[in-house]
C-alpha cells in the first residue's frame, strides 16, 4: 500500500555520521532480527516519516515497543520499492504479527492498526447488513464495543482481519440498537411495551421475534447495548431471526476480547512478541 503525499527521505550520510559522533554509537536498523548497521558499505537508512498515519504503519509493521522516535532507523532492505520517489511502507522480511484481540498469529497480508491517527473503513463485505459506509480509527471502534479492553498504544497494535470484521459488526450493532431503542421510546412513550418488535432493529415482524429467556449471557450482552438510558427489564428481550445470529457472533467476539484482557492482566506485558515474516497491510485506510 502506498500512500501520496511528501515521501519520506533517506538521511544523508553526513547526517548519520554526525549523529553517531554526537551520539556515541552506530545506527543499527530497528526491525527485530535484522542486523545491519550503518558500519556495513553503501547500506542505507531512513528515520520515521513525520506524517502521524505514516509514522504509526512504520511502529506498527515492526511489532516491537519503542522508547526514543528520534533514534528509530529502517534500513532499505525491508522496502520494495524505491522510499525516495514514494511513501513505501517496509514490508519486507518484517516480524510477524499477533492479533492484539484474539492474539492469533496473522500469517496473511491483511492486519489492521489499531491507531487514532488512522482512519479504516467499515468491511464492504457488511454494507448490506446496516445499508451504509463509515470510517474512522479502528481503535475508537474497538473502545466503544468492549470498553472494558484496555489497550496499550506503545507498541502499536495490530488486528487480524477477522477481527476488524467483528469489530464493525458490534459497533454498527450496538449503534443500531441504541438508535431503536430511543426512537421507540420517544415515538410510543407510554405504550413502548407492547409495540415493541426486535429489539435491535426496526424489524415489525412481532410474530416471529424470539425471546432470549433462559439465555443469560446473551440477555446480559444485549442489554448492555443499551447504555445506562437502558428500558426497564420488564420489557421482553426478544430479537428478530435476522439479529439473533449477529448477537451470537458478537457474544463469540467478546469473549475472545476478555480471555485476552484476562492474559494480558496475568503476563503484566505484551504478549505479542513471536517474530517471523508478514507482508503489507491491505485492509482499507483513509486519511
Amino acid at each position: 500500500m502506498h500512500h501520496q503525499g511528501k515521501p519520506v527521505q533517506a538521511v544523508p550520510i553526513s547526517q548519520r555520521n554526525a549523529f553517531i559522533e554526537d551520539n556515541k554509537h552506530q545506527i543499527q536498523c530497528w526491525v527485530p532480527g535484522c542486523c545491519n548497521t550503518d558500519r556495513l558499505p553503501r547500506k542505507i537508512f531512513y528515520s520515521l516519516p513525520t506524517d502521524p498515519l505514516l509514522r504509526d504503519l512504520w511502529l506498527a509493521a515492526a511489532g516491537k515497543a519503542y522508547h526514543d522516535l528520534q533514534n528509530i532507523w529502517f534500513c532499505k532492505d525491508h522496502f520494495s520499492v524505491d522510499i525516495e520517489t514514494s511513501n513505501s511502507l517496509p514490508v519486507c522480511n518484517m516480524p510477524q504479527k499477533r492479533c492484539r484481540t484474539c492474539l492469533a498469529p496473522i500469517q496473511n497480508k491483511k492486519y489492521c492498526v489499531l491507531s487514532p491517527n488512522i482512519n479504516s473503513k467499515m468491511p464492504a463485505s457488511i454494507e448490506h447488513l446496516f445499508g451504509s459506509t463509515y470510517s474512522r480509527p479502528l481503535i475508537e471502534v474497538l473502545q466503544f464495543c468492549v470498553p472494558e479492553m484496555t489497550i496499550e498504544m506503545n507498541p502499536v497494535p495490530v488486528c487480524c482481519y477477522n477481527c476488524y470484521n467483528s469489530m464493525w459488526i458490534y459497533y454498527f450493532f450496538k449503534q443500531r440498537c441504541i438508535y431503536q431503542e430511543k426512537t421507540l421510546m420517544e415515538v410510543y412513550r407510554g405504550r413502548y411495551g407492547n409495540v415493541v418488535g426486535c429489539r435491535a432493529c426496526p424489524s415489525n415482524d412481532h410474530k416471529n421475534v424470539v425471546l432470549l429467556n433462559g439465555n443469560y449471557e446473551l440477555e446480559i450482552l444485549l442489554t448492555s447495548m443499551f447504555g445506562n438510558d437502558g428500558p426497564s427489564t420488564s420489557i421482553p428481550l426478544q430479537l428478530c431471526p435476522r439479529c439473533i445470529p449477529i448477537l451470537k457472533d458478537i457474544q463469540e467476539f467478546t469473549t475472545i476480547c476478555l480471555r485476552t484482557q484476562d492474559i494480558f492482566k496475568q503476563l503484566g506485558s505484551d504478549p505479542q512478541h513471536s517474530q517471523a515474516v508478514v507482508e503489507e497491510p491491505t485492509v482499507p485506510i483513509n486519511k
